[in-house]
């Protein structure tokens, strides 16, 4: 909220080191960490992402007759370097975050984005081996964040549901009442 709350008020650099401050204070509990690393490892994510996933970059392809996606690195190598450089930084932080909450949905979410954002850049440098080790562990990462979102869901549904629930035996009780 906090940083939001810079941002909004046109202060983002402000706010990125409010975010870092966080990330890096080991008297914050860890699962608040976590949150703040994966907030920096999202913008990380979003600076990679506007440079590979865009149609100079991704290309359509056909194998074994189904279209794949293809990655070829971008004209510039600044832009190259700038994506190496926002995707091994994300995964970084990803991976701290979810060491420091393996219950996030969100810091898994990330971690399966920047696995795939290293597996791009893998496969733009003609590092075939490196790609598939990338795509295996989004895959496992993946797998992990469906199901901590799919508990994440039914929590909130029981919650929704208790609250109904409430509601409906406070109507009742006032209805005894005007009886």
């Amino acid at each position: 909220a906090v940083a939001n709350l810079y941002e909004s008020l046109g202060r983002g650099e402000e706010g990125l080191k409010w975010v870092t401050a966080r990330a890096t204070n080991e008297q914050i509990p860890d699962e608040q960490r976590s949150e703040a690393l994966t907030s920096l490892a999202a913008k990380k994510n979003n600076c990679a992402n506007e440079i590979s996933d865009t149609e100079a970059t991704k290309k359509t392809i056909t194998k074994d007759g189904k279209p794949l996606f293809e990655f070829v690195k971008p004209a510039s190598d600044a832009d190259f370097q700038t994506l190496k450089q926002c995707a091994t930084e994300g995964l970084q932080l990803a991976e701290k975050a979810v060491a420091l909450d393996q219950n996030s949905d969100s810091a898994y979410s990330y971690l399966t984005s920047l696995l795939i954002q290293n597996m791009r850049v893998a496969e733009m440098e003609g590092n075939k081996g490196a790609a598939a080790d990338f795509k295996a562990k989004s895959d496992v990462a993946k797998e992990r964040f469906t199901a901590l979102a799919e508990v994440r869901r039914q929590k909130e549904q029981e919650v929704i549901e208790k609250k109904k629930a409430e509601a409906e035996a406070a109507a009742a009780a006032a209805n005894k009442k005007k009886k």
